[in-house]
């Protein structure tokens, strides 16, 4: 499990580092990851206001975070919940150890 886990965590760091090669910001993920470990569960609509991004910064963190198998959507199209999977939750407990 152990592997499992670090296998996802380097995904994670991969796509990461493309997205700041081509100029995307690093931030918007972790930040993410962060309000999702706080607050839960939230909608697309509920998770753009708290993080204060466009739907097109969000639609490519999500994106990203989705890749990297730390946060899932469920839901129809339109009323979307975004929450984290085991993986993010382990990323949101990592950070919060190095806080």
């Amino acid at each position: 499990m152990a592997e499992e886990s670090s296998n996802y965590f380097g995904t994670f760091l991969e796509t990461m580092q493309s997205k700041e090669r081509t100029g995307d910001t690093g931030s918007v993920p972790i930040t993410l990851v962060h309000v999702l470990e706080e607050r839960g569960p939230l909608s697309v609509t509920e998770l753009q206001a708290a993080l204060q991004l466009d739907i097109l910064s969000l639609s490519k963190a999500l994106e990203t975070m989705t890749e990297a198998q730390l946060v899932q959507l469920s839901g129809s199209a339109g009323s979307e919940t975004v929450s984290l999977t085991p993986q993010g939750h382990r990323l949101a407990e990592m950070q919060s150890a190095f806080a």
